[in-house]
């Protein structure tokens, strides 16, 4: 009874991390609040922590039953391993460092992160995170057959497994053309605003009205560019001389600001989140430019990706688990019991459609030989133990 409690408590964590990780990706692609992603980021170094210490325990259990190696292959504890402490080193480990240690939205995070080197680390280990789909294989039982369960659950783990192998090969190779580079468009994606800029800003001259006058003309319908910030060159002093109107955000965004500094606040965190802002500098401006697009973009492929794996597991779940076990493991459950119990008669019903396998022929061999062989053994054994002869009679009756 303890033990399914904490099963089943496994299973649930599951199940809320599957959530979690939708709602990771999800909250960038639909800008929620900065503090909003503070708390999946907490909660996601949350799970990180529990399954790190799931694996660990299960690790130790099985060193004390001697069998680490049957937990790692056969338990899939390989699983448990690369979809817990990896994430909790490169992820959201350092995530929840940053958040807890560093000040200031350009902290010292993500230059310790540049230094050591390990932003493409963090990036792939992320991928690992659709691992842990399959773990959900190890404690649904839709079906009475272990074999099936076993079956659909290699099955499953070799599907995500071959899918997490190619993301993270496409992610180190960095294959021009095959994959969207996410660096790479962030460098296009700041060149063409710092050209356009440039070219604006040496269009207008030195006149700083016909510049604001510019700037206002040019990018007044453009939700990338924040503001644009003019430093005086000899008294050092700022002024904004532009700022998006908030009438270009979505809805859910006007509603809850009034400025676009209280929107870089709320929405913007360099220190945390990679979809921060860019300052682009050309002479005495400095714009504000959103990175925000691009990253929509890769948040659409992360939940593309992820919906494809989930999709796929539900699909061997629903239907391929019920396709083995009534093309495979059913009919070797009638076989077995008809084998070892008297009066179970049960034929295995042959599908046309694959009567041509080995099981079925098996099935076939047994219904029509091994059926009609057991039904006249045991009336064989009936008429052997319930025949009485007269003589037993008249002594009945005396």
């Amino acid at each position: 009874m303890k033990n399914n409690f904490w099963e089943n408590l496994i299973l649930l964590l599951i199940l809320l991390v599957i959530v979690q990780t939708f709602l990771d990706d999800f909250a960038r692609l639909v800008d929620w609040p900065v503090d909003a992603r503070i708390a999946l980021m907490i909660t996601g170094f949350c799970f990180d922590l529990i399954f790190s210490f799931e694996f660990i325990i299960r690790l130790l259990f099985a060193y004390r039953k001697k069998n680490i190696l049957h937990y790692i292959w056969f338990q899939r504890g390989w699983v448990d391993l690369i979809s817990s402490i990896p994430l909790l080193l490169l992820n959201s480990g350092p995530q929840v460092y940053a958040y807890l240690f560093t000040t200031g939205v350009t902290g010292g995070a993500v230059g310790a992160f540049n230094i050591m080197k390990v932003i493409k680390a963090i990036r792939v280990a992320r991928i690992l995170r659709l691992m842990r789909a399959v773990k959900i294989f190890g404690k649904i039982h839709n079906t009475d057959s272990v074999m099936a369960q076993r079956h659909v659950g290699n099955i499953s783990t070799l599907v995500v497994a071959a899918i997490v192998c190619v993301l993270i090969t496409v992610n180190l190779i960095n294959i021009p053309g095959v994959w969207p580079d996410t660096k790479s468009q962030l460098t296009e994606y700041r060149q063409q605003y710092y050209t356009h800029f440039q070219s604006l800003i040496n269009t207008a001259g030195t006149s700083q009205t016909r510049i604001n006058k510019f700037l206002h003309t040019f990018y007044h319908n453009d939700n990338n560019v924040l503001d644009i910030m003019y430093v005086n060159p000899h008294n050092g002093k700022k002024t904004i001389c532009y700022s998006a109107p908030t009438t270009l955000f979505p809805l859910h965004i006007q509603n809850t600001i009034t400025s676009i500094p209280e929107y870089k606040k709320r929405y913007f965190n360099k220190a945390l989140f990679d979809d921060y802002t860019d300052d682009i500098t050309v002479g005495q401006y400095t714009m504000t430019l959103s990175n925000k697009p691009i990253w929509y973009r890769a948040s659409r492929i992360n939940i593309t990706l992820f919906a494809a794996v989930i999709v796929s597991l539900i699909f061997l779940l629903v239907l391929y688990t019920a396709h083995f076990a009534r093309t495979v493991s059913d009919p070797i459950h009638i076989m077995y019991r008809g084998m070892i119990l008297d009066h179970y008669n049960l034929e295995v019903k042959i599908i046309d459609a694959y009567k041509a396998d080995e099981v079925f022929e098996l099935a076939k061999d047994y219904n029509e030989t091994w059926l009609p062989m057991k039904a006249q053994r045991l009336i064989n054994k009936r008429k052997t133990t319930t025949s009485l002869s007269m003589d037993d009679i008249l002594k009945i009756q005396k």
